[in-house]
């Protein structure tokens, strides 16, 4: 059987190693850390994401990627999230599935899914070399030559990538396969960051830092152009902005300049009524405690340090102004700004988090040519691609880790 390479210890090159070795081949992976998995590691807040469980069809699962949907089309219909949880449990890892249908292991520790890979690998003789970093790879007319880091080099019939983006960079994601993927005649598509925080300069974002509002309604404009809108939860940092639904907006306008100053974005936090709606609910709230005073205005129906920011805004000063006021006092301009501050809060980005700190990579080496079914190189007999690395990225939620278990699996099976 033939010699197999895998580079890249993660979830992809775990998954493609297994089931190439398990049929036989004979299988190295390098590791260019300190130890295997250490995305799958951090996932899912330690607890690894393994997946996500609440589509009903392929179709609907797609509808998360931003990039390589249709790519995924045949690799999920070969092995989808439910063929994934199906080979987990199969070698005895239980699974459950939370309510907004993230799946992860049951004791909630990422660890026992790395445990069972690495497991599995041993299981097949699987040779790994951590803290070894892939320098080069060259292709002559009969094998590929891998040259490390220590001055050695490697040959290996096939060669599976499996390195991942730039995300993450504190986990060993340096990029390096880009220029590999150059060398060896493909295109990439201009890397970029994906599911991503948001820097706001205004200290009043700040000063809410620690507060989560569970659903918001958000729009990204440039101008007075909205360019993508999206809902989800919504964290406050001391930096900016951060949560799935920001993760959602800086993933849809991945490539943003941000720092052109031109952008805004848009909060509503009440996405579940129109305005007029709205006006009718606040003013039901205040008819039962009419001499509520004015820096309460809010109160039971958003957060207290979203309340009283947004009554410093209505009423500039609300330790004195707002604190005489009650709201029956509120008149009509107040209120309309009550309501604008509700539904569109404006704010101005500078930025998005550095470099390397994105959930995941946009872009990579170009899709049309990889063979769907396979992943192999339609350019490079013998060289296959998986995972991150590649011109796919989806939300957060699973998605990116099921495309790295899919596209890992078909290319251990292809070899």
């Amino acid at each position: 059987m033939s010699r197999i390479i895998i580079i890249g210890g993660g979830a992809a090159g775990l998954m493609a190693a297994v089931n190439a070795a398990e049929k036989g081949h004979k299988v190295v992976l390098l590791e260019r850390g300190p130890k295997l998995g250490r995305k799958v590691l951090i996932s899912g807040g330690g607890r690894c994401n393994v997946t996500n469980n609440r589509h009903s069809s392929i179709r609907e699962f797609l509808a998360n990627y931003p990039r390589g949907s249709k790519f995924l089309i045949g690799p999920f219909n070969k092995f989808g999230h439910q063929d994934l949880i199906n080979w987990f449990e199969k070698r005895n890892l239980k699974l459950k599935t939370e309510s907004d249908g993230r799946v992860f292991p049951f004791n909630n520790e990422s660890s026992s899914v790395l445990n069972l890979l690495e497991l599995e690998a041993k299981k097949y003789d699987v040779k790994i070399f951590l803290n070894t970093r892939v320098t080069s790879l060259e292709k002559s007319d009969d094998f590929f030559l891998v040259r490390l880091n220590n001055g050695n080099s490697l040959q290996a019939e096939k060669v599976i990538i499996a390195c991942g983006g730039m995300s993450y960079s504190q986990t060993g994601s340096s990029g390096d396969a880009y220029a590999w993927a150059k060398n060896l005649g493909h295109k990439i598509i201009r890397p970029k960051p994906s599911l991503t925080g948001l820097l706001i300069r205004e200290q009043w974002v700040k000063d809410l830092k620690g507060l989560t509002i569970p659903r918001v309604e958000l729009k990204l404009c440039q101008s007075s152009k909205t360019i993508v809108k999206e809902a989800g939860s919504l964290l406050f940092t001391h930096w900016g902005i951060s949560g799935p639904g920001v993760f959602k907006i800086t993933s849809l306008a991945a490539g943003t300049n941000y720092e052109d100053f031109e952008y805004k974005l848009l909060i509503n936090f009440f996405p579940q009524y129109t305005n007029i709606e709205l006006q009718s609910v606040i003013r039901k709230h205040w008819s039962s405690n009419p001499k509520r005073k004015a820096d309460n205005l809010l109160k039971g129906l958003i957060p207290q340090r979203l309340e009283l920011m947004i009554a410093d805004k209505v009423f500039q000063n609300s330790s004195s102004k707002a604190a005489k006021k009650t709201v029956s006092e509120i008149n009509n301009k107040e209120f309309s700004h009550i309501i604008e501050l509700l539904t569109s809060l404006e704010i101005q980005i500078s930025g998005i988090r550095p470099s390397g700190e994105e959930i995941v990579t946009a872009g990579g080496v170009c899709l049309n040519e990889i063979n769907s079914q396979t992943m192999e190189s339609k350019i490079v007999k013998g060289l296959y691609w998986t995972g991150e690395v590649m011109d796919i990225d989806g939300f957060t939620g699973g998605y990116n880790l099921q495309a790295a278990w899919t596209t890992g699996w078909i290319a251990g099976n292809s070899v």
